[in-house]
């Protein structure tokens, strides 16, 4: 199993969706096609037709994220595709809003908040119980300011994925951390979560 993606992620498909977003022209597009079914959107259709995935990243996101073949993650949680469509709607409308009034749209900032504790005595084993992921609530955050419009999209652990291994690459974030819950070795650890090289996600 890849491993987790200690507590955040962007990973290659995050990173593409916010190169995506930088273009006002994108995100009008964007919203025009999730505006059409509006929660009940295609998620992975919809990204498919901005060349936004590849096909092993549509196979990833509609199985193992939305359960196409009933042995997804969350799976009491299903469905969380109309979550997904409903958060990015949301913050399209909030980057976009700047040019309502002759100014430029505001850039996507994505990440993958994944359960925290990972440090935790007993969670690798509490994990490994679930395959298709622990159960817990799945939100999208949406907040802004002057700048960028930042999306969150919260979910417990996965379950194993069905995405291909690939080589892993550093991305550009750290975790700090303590190593233990209170009563054990109090050590503040800093991680830097790695992400698939070539276009390949690390869990998301």
């Amino acid at each position: 199993m890849p491993e987790m993606p200690q507590s955040v992620a962007k990973g290659p498909i995050l990173t593409r969706f916010d190169q995506f977003s930088q273009s006002a022209a994108n995100l009008q597009d964007l919203k025009a096609n999730l505006a059409v079914d509006g929660e009940s959107s295609n998620v992975v259709a919809i990204l498919n037709s901005h060349n936004l995935l590849t096909a092993d990243e549509a196979n990833h996101l509609e199985r193992d994220w939305f359960d196409r073949d009933g042995d997804g993650w969350w799976k009491t949680r299903q469905p969380i595709q109309p979550i997904i469509a409903k958060g990015f709607i949301e913050a399209i409308d909030k980057a976009l809003e700047p040019t309502i009034t002759g100014q430029e749209a505001l850039p996507l900032d994505c990440y993958w908040i994944c359960d925290t504790g990972h440090n935790e005595p007993g969670h690798i084993e509490a994990h490994l119980s679930h395959p298709q992921g622990e159960d817990g609530a799945v939100e999208v955050a949406v907040m802004w300011n002057s700048r960028q419009v930042t999306v969150l999209i919260q979910t417990p652990s996965p379950g194993i994925s069905h995405f291909p291994l690939g080589d892993l690459v550093p991305e550009p974030i750290k975790v700090i951390a303590q190593k233990n819950p209170p009563g054990g070795d109090r050590t503040i650890i800093v991680v830097q979560p790695m992400a698939h090289a070539d276009g390949k996600p690390h869990l998301a």
